[in-house]
């Protein structure tokens, strides 16, 4: 396991095998944006024991209505040194649409977080198939950025995420 490159950001292959109350693994805050999304640890893995599973469709019955929804998994905040592009990446699987963001900041701490007037960066969005694939995002932080964050986004389906990188 390459863990020199996983520095920036805690438990990127969601090895920690546990969850919070909120659906959220060690080093991560997962977040509904829109109805129904939850989260878990899953064995079927890209590498390791465990993968995160975001799942944000409902259905009661095969026969009943399914309403979509909409979730990301965020990471910890991690510092960005000025000039240095990084190379993002995430191994996905499943049947909804996925993506790769990092959100940029001048300031992030406990007395103010303020943005980048270049607040975020994406990846295409991508409708994951049933085995493994990657998404990858090479970005230049804007100059002022000092912190940032990924987010792994997440809609229409469920889908796995295993093995985020950023180097």
């Amino acid at each position: 396991m390459l863990i020199g490159f996983f520095a920036l950001i805690l438990n990127p292959g969601f090895e920690n095998g546990q969850l919070d109350r909120f659906s959220s693994p060690p080093g991560w805050n997962f977040y509904v944006i829109r109805s129904f999304a939850k989260g878990e640890l899953v064995s079927d893995a890209h590498s390791g024991k465990f993968a995160f599973l975001m799942r944000t469709r409902e259905s009661s019955s095969p026969l009943m209505y399914s309403e979509n929804g909409k979730g990301f998994l965020q990471s910890d905040v991690f510092p960005v040194e000025k000039g240095k592009k990084l190379n993002l990446s995430v191994w996905v699987k499943g049947d909804g649409r996925a993506m790769l963001q990092i959100i940029w900041w001048e300031r992030y701490d406990e007395e103010r977080a303020t943005p980048c007037q270049h607040q975020q960066d994406s990846s295409e969005p991508i409708q994951c198939k049933g085995e493994w694939e990657e998404i990858r995002l090479e970005v230049m932080p804007p100059p002022e950025a000092t912190k940032a964050y990924i987010r792994l986004v997440g809609e229409d389906g469920d889908i796995i995420y295993d093995d985020v990188e950023v180097k």
